[in-house]
Formats: structure tokens, sequence, C-alpha cells
């Protein structure tokens, strides 16, 4: 009796082809970037498709871009996902910067160490603001 052959995604296939060219198994490459074999194989088997951020660790590791190797999920799809089911009216907003934190981290890994420093400067200066909010509102709270 053959085996049923498994339609792999395009990117479960990308990471196949990366661990075989660079001269892996599943094991070894698991071990190295710090997965579980059984989630390799997973994806393999085509039972879970790997999350954005693991795709662009996968990418770090191999030392590849990104786009040259894998497909980005669409946005609105992975963002009617998290919407739960009591709150199926929520619409999803078409304006929002669709990136979620790994995308956002992989980005800011490309950057100059000059554009660096002004990301990390206005993040301090917003976690800054954002503390003297609520020590603010903690102080009028004890004054009443």
């Amino acid at each position: 009796m053959k085996d049923k052959a498994i339609k792999l995604s395009n990117n479960v296939q990308a990471i196949k082809n990366l661990v075989v060219s660079h001269g892996y198994n599943g094991n070894t490459f698991t071990k190295k970037i710090g997965y579980s074999n059984s989630i390799y194989y997973q994806w393999m088997s085509g039972k879970k498709e790997p999350e954005l951020e693991t795709l662009y660790n996968i990418a770090d590791f191999f030392n590849v871009k990104f786009d040259d190797y894998f497909v980005r999920p669409n946005i609105k799809t992975i963002e009617e996902k998290r919407v739960k089911p009591e709150n199926r009216s929520i619409e999803i907003q078409e304006d929002r910067i669709p990136y979620n934190d790994g995308e956002l981290f992989h980005m800011f890994q490309q950057l100059d160490e000059r554009a660096k420093d002004i990301i990390r400067t206005i993040i301090r200066l917003e976690y800054q603001k954002l503390n003297k909010n609520e020590t603010d509102s903690i102080i009028k709270e004890t004054d009443n």
C-alpha cells in the first residue's frame, strides 16, 4: 500500500529545502534553532503551519532574505482568526499597520545603527511618558 503524498505549503517546502541544502536533517536543524522535533514533523506532515515569527527566525538562522524564500500570510486573515467568537461583530481595521511584533523586530534588525538609535529614543520617551502618566494617576488617587 502506497503512502499518500503530502502537499506541503510553500513555506514548509521552503523550510525543507533550506534544511536539506544546508546539510541538516530534521533533528539536527531543530536542535540548532531551538524548536522541538515534534513541531518540525508537524510542519512536514502538513498538520501545522509555522507562524510568521518562526519563519523570520528560520530566515535569520539560514542568513537568507525572508521574501526570497517565504510567503507572508494574508494579514486580514490573521486578524480575523484573532477575533474571538463572542466578538465576531468587530470589524478589522484596514488602516492599522500590518505588522506583528516579529515582523517589526525583523525590520528593526535590518536598520543601520543611526536608525535604531532614533527608534530606541522614541520608545524610551514614550515609555517615560507612559510611566509619568501612571505615576500622576497614582498621586491623584492618593491625594483624594
